[in-house]
C-alpha cells in the first residue's frame, strides 16, 4: 500500500494548489507523475503543472515542456508548447531559448521567422549551447535570417567543435582549408578533420586522409596515417576513399603491396558507380592470379566499353 504520510500529503498538496499556492501545485504535479503518495496520473500531473506554469514557475515549464517533447500529454497543441518554452527563454533557460529557435525556425506553432529564431540561437549560444552555437553559425555563414558572416560564422562553428560538435569540427576545418572568414591554416584545418573524423563523420575521414596523403601546403605527408583513414571512409562508402586505398594497396604507398585487397576496393568504387575504374578492375581481375574467376571481369569490361574505353 502507499505509506500513510505521503498519502497525507498529497491531500494537503491538492487542497493547498487549489488555492493558488504555486509550490503546492508544482508539488502535487510532481507526485502524480512519480506515483508518489498517489498512484501515477499523467494527466492530473499535466493539469496541475499547467496550472504552476501559467503562473510563471519555471520547474513546472520545464516539467510540462518534457512532458509534451515525451509524448506523455493526452493531446499536443504546438503553439501551446511554443508559448511555454518562449517563456522558459525568456526566464533564461538555455535549453529553452535553444528548442525555441528551432521552433521559430521551423514555424512549429508559430508562423515562422527567422530573425527572430537567430536571436534566440544567438542567446543560447551565448549561454554555453552547442546545438545552438553550431545552428547560429549555419544561419550565419548563409546569411538565413541574419546577414551573412563568414568571420563569425567561423567563430561559432569553433565554439561548437571545441565544445565537442562533430559536425562543427568539420565546418569549422572546411573554412580553415578554404580561409573561409578566418586565415587559411591547412595544419590546423587537418587537426579539426582529425577530430571530426574521429567523432564518425564520413567527409571528415576522407578529407583528412587526403590531406595526409598529398602533404597539403603546411603539411608532412604521411602516408601510413592516410592509408588508416582511407580506408575507414572506404569502408564507410566514400568512393574517392576506396580508389585512393585501392590505389595505395596497388602501390605500396603506406601499406605493403596486396594486390587482392587493391582489386577489391577498386571493385567497391565501381559497383558504387565509378565507371571510370571499370576497365582498371577488369584488367586487373584478368591480368591477376590464375586462381582469380576470369569471368568475374567481364561486367567491368562491357561497363568500360558502354563507357566508351578506347582501351
Amino acid at each position: 500500500g502507499i505509506p500513510q504520510d505521503k498519502e497525507i500529503a498529497s491531500e494537503y498538496y491538492k487542497k493547498a494548489a487549489e488555492k493558488g499556492r504555486i509550490e503546492a501545485m508544482f508539488n502535487y504535479a510532481l507526485m502524480e507523475y512519480q506515483g508518489d503518495g498517489v498512484p501515477v496520473n499523467k494527466e492530473e500531473s499535466l493539469k496541475y503543472l499547467k496550472m504552476a506554469a501559467d503562473k510563471g514557475v519555471l520547474r513546472s515549464i520545464i516539467r510540462l515542456c518534457e512532458m509534451y517533447e515525451k509524448n506523455e500529454a493526452p493531446t499536443v497543441d504546438e503553439e501551446e508548447i511554443s508559448k511555454y518554452y518562449k517563456e522558459a527563454a525568456d526566464q533564461g533557460h538555455v535549453a529553452s531559448m535553444f528548442k525555441y529557435a528551432l521552433i521559430l525556425y521551423q514555424g512549429l506553432g508559430v508562423p515562422q521567422d527567422k530573425e527572430e529564431a537567430a536571436y534566440y540561437f544567438k542567446e543560447a549560444a551565448e549561454h554555453g549551447d552547442s546545438g545552438a552555437m553550431f545552428n547560429y553559425a549555419l544561419i550565419l555563414s548563409h546569411g538565413d535570417g541574419v546577414p551573412k558572416d563568414k568571420e563569425m560564422a567561423a567563430h561559432f562553428y569553433k565554439m561548437a567543435a571545441d565544445k565537442g560538435r562533430p559536425e562543427a569540427m568539420y565546418n569549422y576545418a572546411h573554412a580553415l582549408s578554404k580561409g573561409r572568414g578566418i586565415t587559411q591554416n591547412n595544419a590546423e584545418a587537418a587537426n579539426y578533420f582529425k577530430k571530426a573524423a574521429d567523432n564518425g563523420i564520413v567527409e571528415a575521414i576522407s578529407r583528412y586522409a587526403s590531406m595526409m596523403y598529398n602533404g597539403d601546403e603546411g603539411l608532412e605527408p604521411n602516408k601510413e596515417e592516410s592509408a588508416i583513414y582511407s580506408k575507414l571512409a572506404a569502408d564507410q562508402g566514400d568512393v574517392d576513399a576506396m580508389k585512393r586505398y585501392a590505389y595505395m594497396c596497388e602501390k605500396g604507398e603506406g601499406v605493403p603491396v596486396d594486390m587482392n585487397e587493391s582489386i577489391k576496393y577498386y571493385q567497391k568504387a565501381a559497383d558504387s558507380g565509378d565507371d571510370e575504374v571499370a576497365m582498371k578492375v577488369a584488367m586487373m581481375i584478368y591480368e591477376g592470379d590464375e586462381n582469380v574467376d576470369l569471368a568475374s571481369a567481364a561486367p567491368y569490361f562491357k561497363r568500360a566499353a558502354d563507357k566508351g574505353d578506347p582501351e
